[in-house]
């Protein structure tokens, strides 16, 4: 667990860590509210993270054994303390009186600030916009330095992970600072378990260490006091004497405007008697402009649509407590407040499921496909003409809704930041430095600009490598401020490894500049910086411990910012570092990795036959290819072949509402599922002479000596080490025997299993049909072969080569590899997040009219009802007599798949209208049923798998789901009780549907 670490010694703070954070204090925990008060000097409108921020204000409190809270800005030489009753002061008052009043009580809090000087042991923590902070990667890298733990409170990571919903221009202003931070971070608080997947997710992908992040939900309530009213006031007390519908949230395309406004349209052009006005209560935000005008051009909607902003608390409370109810069509979202506030308020929310909502609401929410305006029309209407239904989920919410107060989230907080100090110091085996890209030029300045992508990339955060010794980034360049100035990077992972700095120097005066430069590996140079032109200079030396590069660039003759300017100075536009090793082709370990981190394990007891190897490949990148003809031509290349069609995801069909708030509650706190306009997520892989795993467990997984291309996860979570393979807490290690004895096999080879081979919904639903798009896609045209591992063979339920021939691959070469490992002459795969999630339906339609048409000759009328029984312990129906009394009748006939042939269960499936079965892999022959089969799948309640489901959307079956209770057993693997009564009513809705 990533706890503090031991601060290294510098000339300005103490350096011991076996003691608390400085003698005779407790440590502090410094809450950084720089962002909220230089927001609130614009404007009084306020959004989510600044409404969380002051309700922190409002509720932290020091623990009597923990550490103390101290309010802080960013200001001139570092960190300032505001006092906490100035700042209640202004907090209490957003939305209330003028803005040049609120200004003003802001200036006069900044004026009375007291420096700060941090300790190591304390603790800081940016808890909003952080990235609106000038420098804020410069700045917070210089408190960790100092030994200060950092902490972030993160909101969600969405404009790294969905940056459609951002302005273009938004990578240097919003995503790098917020990478940047994010790669310095000792641990993370975030507000629900989706924000913590994605970040997990996201420190995967980027290569960053694993660090501790705690889910913090948020609170519901707003705060009970008096307002003296808004300037909207007139406004709102004009809205409270008729029906109105709420929308809370700041205005900006993510929030789904459009939606709202075609479902009033909608209602209008139905020629409703009584339509409610829609109140938009938030002040305005990006990309709406066009949405905004058509709202003007219909006068909206002859005054049906009411936009608010600026409002108090007092006056959005009234707005909760005299709404009909409120509606939250978001795309995505990191929690939802307004969701919460509404059910806080006893109101019914008609919200999507969209990432973290389902986490505020549960199934107290009222779910609407944010992609189908005629669901949320639907929904919405029935709510306003039965108002007893209104009145009895009104009751429900009030009565049943868990309210949770900010009080409680603000201790929650607290638990959280002492669990971060009592955990064991970590010790810092070099300073934070950001990881910076090889080979491309980093410009330094206020007017660096690029896109989302290029900032999680690192393009942008050249600044952030000038750690000590410089001013302010200028339009372009970062002036040296003292006499020592120091640039300080990480180049990938290996030490010692040769490194080419490029710098662009510019002057400015009426005499040269002298500059020393001097690497921390011993290389020097002294260089002289005519005013005028840009100079360009190099510098060569090796990298340190950690793949770190620190150079340090000293002015004789500078004087200090504090002295008189000096008539020359000068300037850093920019670099770039090249490593000649990578460009020669030798592996590097380069890649993006936290500061503060060991880059390179040390060696394990009993190691020294044993080779690194990472669990992210860090090589060269891959080819990117934008077509199939250059992704046959170029060997280590990537190809995405997803089709350009948008499958509309549907949900499944349920017998009642709590079933489908269930379902909507699991699967949007699976990660990556969506519903609706689901693009594909499909690309075709290529990597010459890999090693590729062979044995028991992790089959499958692609590795060379720069790390694991595929599978590298089953690796980790394998139940054992095998002789050949060792796991520890820095990594994976291979025999290097084992490596030398893998067993040549030249040629290009499909590998489209994984260590889940043994599992026939794994084999079939993700391994041949991989296998068949890629025989499918470019099997003659690289003269492809099938691979397949020995240890298929081990405890086989089925036959692994009678399903290739029955599944028509018998035609493919084939080649029998023994554990350990092969090496292959190449290796060619499918990359997706997820197989069944990501393959286009298009590529599952075809195989399964390349089955059919294989079969045609055998198969009967289509006319099997099928009820499928389990044999093993798991998922068992423990009243399966009642499900079959009530089925049979109907003509279902009870089958037991294991052991069955898989071309007798390929025909069976063929041949079904109807199948019933609980969740278990022999659902996986729904690949084989034709479009139009009705299915219904018992699920486990503890958790939602999507996999049957996703094949019923691409095949077009008509999918039902109906969620049971566990009984004997452990989990999703325990015995399921169905209810016969929702079975009943859930066949009826499909039966009736032929």
């Amino acid at each position: 667990m990533s706890g503090r670490r031991e601060a290294r010694p510098t000339a300005s703070v103490a350096t011991s860590r076996s003691r608390p954070a400085g003698e005779g204090r407790c440590p502090l925990l410094y809450l950084d509210i720089t962002d909220l008060l230089s927001h609130l000097r614009l404007t009084r409108a306020v959004s989510g993270i600044q409404r969380v921020q002051c309700e922190l204000i409002r509720h932290l409190e020091s623990p009597p054994q923990g550490p103390e809270v101290a309010f802080t800005v960013f200001g001139e030489g570092g960190l300032r303390m505001v006092a906490k009753p100035q700042l209640l002061g202004i907090v209490d008052r957003i939305g209330a009186g003028s803005a040049s009043k609120l200004r003003s009580r802001i200036r006069t809090v900044l004026e009375g600030t007291v420096p700060v000087t941090v300790r190591p042991g304390d603790l800081f923590l940016a808890t909003g916009a952080f990235w609106t902070v000038a420098g804020v990667g410069r700045l917070v890298g210089q408190l960790r330095d100092c030994g200060v733990t950092l902490g972030v409170f993160l909101h969600d990571i969405l404009p790294i992970s969905r940056p459609e919903y951002f302005e273009e221009n938004t990578g240097n202003r919003l995503v790098r600072p917020l990478v940047e931070v994010l790669a310095l971070a000792d641990f993370v608080m975030t507000s629900s378990n989706y924000n913590r997947e994605a970040l997990a997710a996201y420190r995967r992908e980027r290569d960053l260490p694993s660090i501790p992040i705690h889910v913090v939900p948020l609170g519901h309530d707003l705060p009970k006091r008096p307002g003296r009213g808004t300037e909207a006031g007139d406004a709102v007390a004009a809205l409270l004497r008729s029906p109105f519908v709420l929308c809370v949230g700041t205005l900006e395309v993510r929030k789904n405007l459009p939606y709202l406004f075609n479902i009033w349209k909608l209602m209008a052009d139905a020629g409703r008697p009584s339509i409610p006005t829609l109140v938009l209560a938030r002040r305005k935000g990006w990309l709406v402009d066009d949405i905004l005008r058509q709202i003007e051009a219909c006068s909206h909607l002859d005054g049906r649509i009411v936009l608010l902003h600026d409002l108090s608390d007092r006056a959005l409370d009234l707005l909760y407590r005299h709404c009909l109810l409120t509606i939250f069509p978001s795309f995505d979202e990191g929690w939802g407040l307004p969701v919460g506030e509404s059910l806080a308020h006893g109101k019914i929310c008609l919200a999507s499921a969209a990432g973290g909502v389902p986490e505020v609401g549960g199934a107290f929410a009222d779910y609407i496909d944010p992609y189908n305006v005629r669901d949320g029309y639907a929904r919405l209407v029935r709510y306003l003409d039965e108002p007893e239904r209104r009145a009895e989920r009104e009751m429900e919410i009030a009565e049943r809704f868990p309210l949770r107060s900010w009080r409680n989230c603000a201790a929650a907080i607290m638990l959280g930041v002492t669990a971060e100090l009592q955990a064991p110091p970590k010790p810092s085996l070099s300073p934070s430095a950001i990881s910076l890209p090889p080979n491309i030029f980093l410009q330094i300045g206020r007017r660096v600009d690029g896109s989302a992508r290029e900032a999680v990339l690192g393009h942008l955060s050249g600044d952030a490598a000038c750690v000590s010794g410089w001013g302010v980034p200028q339009a372009a360049g970062i002036a040296a401020s003292a006499p020592l100035s120091v640039l300080r990077f990480r180049a990938g992972r290996a030490p010692r490894a040769t490194v080419v700095i490029v710098f662009r120097f510019s002057a400015s005066g009426s005499k040269a500049c002298g500059i020393d430069m001097r690497a921390a590996s011993g290389a020097r140079r002294q260089v002289a910086i005519e005013p005028g032109a840009d100079r360009i200079v190099t510098l060569s030396c090796e990298s340190e411990e950690d793949g770190l590069v620190t150079v340090f660039l000293q002015t004789p003759d500078q004087e200090d910012v504090r002295s008189p300017p000096r008539r020359s100075a000068w300037k850093l536009k920019g670099f770039l570092y090249i490593q000649p090793s990578v460009l020669a082709g030798a592996p590097s370990g380069a890649g993006p990795q936290a500061s503060g981190a060991p880059a390179t394990p040390a060696p394990a007891p009993g190691a020294a036959d044993r080779t690194f190897v990472a669990a992210v490949s860090s090589s060269a990148p891959v080819h990117g290819v934008g077509s199939l003809a250059a992704f046959l031509r170029v060997p280590h290349s990537r190809w995405r072949c997803a089709s350009e069609a948008t499958l509309y995801r549907r949900e499944p069909i349920f017998a009642d509402s709590s079933d489908r708030r269930l379902f909507l509650t699991r699967y949007r706190n699976a990660g990556s599922a969506r519903l609706g306009a689901v693009p594909d997520d499909l690309a075709l892989r290529r990597l010459r002479d890999p090693y590729v795993s062979m044995s028991r467990y992790t089959e499958g997984a692609i590795f060379d000596g720069s790390g694991f291309a595929k599978d590298a996860g089953y690796v980790e979570v394998a139940p054992k080490d095998a002789p050949w393979l060792t796991r520890t807490s820095t990594g994976i290690r291979v025999r290097k025997e084992a490596l030398a004895e893998a067993p040549p096999l030249d040629g290009a080879f499909a590998i489209f299993f994984n260590g889940n081979l043994h599992n026939y919904y794994h084999w079939v639903a993700e391994g041949l049909l991989a296998l068949d798009v890629l025989t499918q896609t470019v099997g003659q045209s690289l003269g492809l072969r099938i691979a397949l591992p020995r240890t298929m063979d081990i405890d086989a339920a089925f036959d692994h080569r009678a399903s290739l021939a029955a599944l028509g691959f018998d035609a493919w070469p084939v080649v029998e590899a023994p554990p350990p490992m092969a090496r292959v002459g190449e290796a060619v795969w499918l990359e997706s997040h997820d197989i069944m999630e990501g393959i286009p339906a298009a590529h599952v339609r075809r195989f399964q009219r390349r089955i059919a048409s294989r079969y045609a000759e055998r198969r009967g009328p289509r006319d099997k009802r099928l009820l499928i029984r389990r044999l093993g312990p798991t998922r068992a129906i423990d009243n399966f007599e009642a499900v079959e009394a009530l089925l049979r009748p109907r003509g279902f006939e009870t089958v037991q798949l294991e052991g069955t042939d898989i071309e007798d269960q390929i025909l069976l499936f063929q041949r079904a209208e109807f199948v019933i079965g609980a969740h278990g892999a022999g659902l996986a022959n729904l690949l084989f049923c034709e479009p139009g089969t009705r299915v219904i799948e018992f699920m486990p309640a503890v958790e939602m798998r999507p996999f049957f489901w996703l094949i019923s959307e691409k095949l077009g079956l008509r999918h039902a789901m109906q969620f049971c209770t566990g009984l004997e057993g452990t989990g999703f693997q325990a015995s399921l009780h169905v209810d016969i009564d929702r079975l009943r009513t859930l066949y009826g809705l499909l039966d009736g549907d032929r």
